[in-house]
């Protein structure tokens, strides 16, 4: 799950889902009166609701990050999008339209958000203090295991088994040292 605002949509139009879109809507709608803006409050609260859900899944550092404290209300947002995601898939289908995504980004951004969602209930099941959903990837364990592949097995004496108890026993000191103390 790489950055998901640059990743399941196109760069170009990911820009469109920010909270100044959204707020450009309300100006044009609300304060200058313009009649194309009329009845734009549902795309509106989209925008608004993708920009904050992407915020969420984006988190990076501290300051983005998920604790126990704010769990409540950011999975709050994922959830409404997954609600989002499915009626607008619903209405879509009983209308006999195509939906304004694809059914296989569809079905990603739907797995994507339930991973998150399950992920960091598990986290804080064992005891994490907070999760960055923005470092949900696989790179830096791809690129960890080239590194030991590289390093230790194709220039070292490993076999098969040995290369296996190597890599289980760095995810084993990983995982220790990213628990809280209790």
């Amino acid at each position: 799950m790489k950055c998901i605002r640059n990743h399941i949509f196109k760069r170009e139009y990911v820009q469109l889902f920010s909270e100044s879109t959204a707020r450009g809507f309300e100006y044009y709608r609300e304060d200058l009166g313009l009649e194309e803006f009329k009845n734009t409050e549902p795309t509106e609260a989209m925008v608004r609701l993708l920009n904050n859900a992407f915020d969420v899944m984006n988190g990076r550092h501290i300051q983005e990050s998920i604790c126990k404290e704010n769990w409540e209300s950011k999975c709050k947002i994922l959830n409404e999008l997954l609600e989002a995601i499915d009626m607008s898939e619903h209405m879509s289908k009983e209308a006999n339209l195509t939906p304004f995504l694809s059914q296989t980004t569809i079905e990603a951004l739907r797995l994507t958000l339930t991973s998150i969602i399950d992920l960091t209930n598990d986290l804080f099941d064992d005891n994490y203090t907070f999760v960055l959903t923005g470092k949900f990837n696989q790179d830096c364990i791809e690129v960890f295991i080239l590194l030991m592949n590289e390093k230790y097995v194709k220039h070292g004496n490993v076999d098969e088994e040995e290369q296996l108890e190597l890599l289980v026993s760095y995810k084993k000191c990983l995982m220790e040292k990213c628990k809280t103390e209790k």
